[in-house]
């Protein structure tokens, strides 16, 4: 039986990767590193070799990530991905959870359906509708009622999926990703131009604080566009220079989504990924214009306010909720001229 480990660590700069996953690979050879997220890692070899428990070679990662980098992380494991995955959201930092092939099936359906990979927002209020609100919920269907829900080959396979805990999905070895993306998708099918480039704005936004954050910059952008009929569209540009200024990101996002000429198309989804490359390997094209000068410290701003009180502190004006929309939660700040 596998034994797969899901490793959570928060975001980290982008030259940290390597090093990061040179811990990992002195364990186990099988590691797929997650950037923004963390890394899967297979050891069921290793436990031979190491002649050690998964407790014990989990023991082991912890205290390395502690002595080499100062990381204390949750780690999940579980006879699959899927598993190790939900296991490892229960957890705390430092915490440990190791769900035994023999417990897995009751813990799969103890969670919530939206844990199940494939389940989105739209399809879990779908079946929110129908009273089925955990895994053991959808489990206790039939399969054709889920394919009637859900679609048929979606529906099939989350049946598979809640009833035997099946995930065929391999940990395959490779080096960190050099790229990073978001998405958003819509409550419904979207035809509104105006709130697609609103959504695109969002993205960039976004986009813009993960690559500072990680210190990285972009070099080429993508945009994918998933439409109704679950067909989707893809276009990819190089940017002019290298950057993780969020108006350059928007402005390249503004001409990928016009250049599809989308005038009736009905949207479901839009992402945007980067490719990334070290900003200490890159330079940056001196200008004399103060309102790029301007916007740049506004961005500081804005990274040290979102460290200090969470992602989504600041936000733009044209993202924020109009003031009647708004009856719960803490007030966003928001700016006028730094991304629009």
């Amino acid at each position: 039986m596998n034994t797969i480990l899901h490793v959570r660590f928060p975001h980290l700069p982008f030259e940290a990767y390597p090093e990061l996953s040179g811990v990992f690979t002195d364990i186990t050879p099988a590691v797929q590193i997650l950037p923004g997220d963390g890394a899967l890692l297979d050891i069921t070899g290793a436990l031979r070799y190491w002649r050690r428990t998964p407790a014990q070679l989990t023991d082991l990662l912890q205290t390395r990530l502690l002595a080499r980098h100062d990381l204390t992380v949750p780690i999940g494991g579980g006879p699959t991905r899927m598993i190790a995955t939900m296991a490892v959201t229960t957890c705390h930092p430092g915490q440990v959870r190791l769900i035994s092939a023999d417990e897995a099936l009751a813990f799969l359906h103890r969670q919530a359906v939206r844990a199940l990979p494939g389940v989105g927002p739209v399809l879990e209020r779908t079946l929110a509708q129908y009273g089925i609100t955990t895994i053991g919920d959808l489990a206790a269907l039939p399969a054709g009622t889920v394919q009637r829900i859900a679609g048929a080959a979606l529906g099939r396979q989350l049946h598979d999926r809640a009833t035997r805990g099946f995930d065929p999905r391999p940990i395959t070895p490779a080096a960190p990703a050099a790229s990073t993306s978001t998405t958003r998708r819509f409550p419904r099918d979207e035809l509104d131009p105006d709130q697609r480039r609103r959504a695109l704005l969002a993205l960039a936004c976004e986009l813009g604080t993960v690559l500072r954050t990680r210190r990285a910059v972009a070099t080429r952008l993508t945009l994918s566009v998933k439409y109704a009929d679950a067909s989707e569209t893809t276009r990819t540009r190089a940017l002019g220079e290298p950057t993780a200024h969020t108006p350059a990101l928007r402005d390249l996002a503004y001409q990928l989504h016009d250049g599809l000429g989308l005038q009736r198309a009905r949207v479901r989804a839009l992402a945007l990924r980067a490719d990334l490359a070290d900003d200490r390997c890159t330079a940056h094209q001196l200008t004399l214009d103060p309102g790029d000068e301007r916007r740049r410290r506004i961005e500081a701003v804005i990274d040290r306010t979102e460290t200090r009180y969470g992602r989504g502190a600041l936000a733009p004006a044209a993202l924020a909720t109009p003031p009647r929309a708004r009856t719960t939660g803490r007030p966003v700040r928001t700016y006028g001229r730094g991304c629009r």
